[in-house]
């Protein structure tokens, strides 16, 4: 029934590395080590400007290649890629050991990066019945993950009495479209979940 109530909710929805807060945590994705701030905002470790990007290991999943634009990604255990995403969605993933859930959006319509986050707070407002304005957003920021710029937006929505955490990162790609990486779970965990987001976005690659 949770897992319904998530992908109703998400299919209403269209979809860093700026200075430190506070260090909560740190995590190792491709051997590299992010260290994240109480803002939710990353970065590598000792990295400095204009390091090159480590190729993508994919060697223990399976690399995916978008149909509609030029990317691909990696879902590799303990994620596992839906069969049947919803309609809104080009692919939709679940890491069941600690209940996140990814979907991917994807259009070959170009929009402005404005226009993307308007969708997102505007649909946030119609599938939950709250008012825009009341949409609680704890985070926006840009990060970096491969040679791509995604703005990023981190929101709280109550659903059904039930509080869920997303993070979304997208991008306006020009005259090619525009792409989503949308994570959600429950806010009791959002932070638990955020090494696994980070992860899974450093193997995002686009072409």
């Amino acid at each position: 029934m949770l897992q319904k109530l998530f992908l109703s909710l998400v299919i209403l929805f269209p979809v860093a590395t700026g200075g430190y807060a506070e260090e909560i945590g740190r995590a190792t994705i491709n051997g590299r080590t992010v260290i994240i701030d109480g803002a939710g905002t990353w970065a590598y470790e000792n990295v400095p400007d204009g390091a090159a990007a480590q190729a993508v290991d994919c060697s223990e999943g399976r690399k995916i290649q978008s149909k509609k634009i030029k990317m691909s990604l990696c879902i590799a255990p303990p994620w596992r890629l839906d069969s049947s995403p919803p309609e809104s969605m080009e692919m939709q993933a679940i890491n069941k050991d600690i209940d996140l859930y990814f979907g991917l959006v994807t259009e070959r319509t170009p929009i402005p990066l404005a226009g993307l986050r308007k969708a997102i707070l505007y649909n946030a407002a119609q599938a939950t019945g709250v008012r825009e304005e009341d949409i609680e957003i704890s985070t926006e920021s840009k990060s970096k993950f491969g040679s791509h710029e995604w703005s990023y937006i981190e929101y709280k929505v109550t659903f059904s009495g039930a509080n869920f955490r997303f993070a979304n990162y997208y991008a306006s790609l020009g005259d090619k479209g525009l792409v989503q990486s949308v994570f959600w779970c429950s806010e009791s965990f959002f932070a638990e979940c955020q090494p696994a987001i980070l992860k899974f976005m450093s193997t995002v690659e686009m072409q």
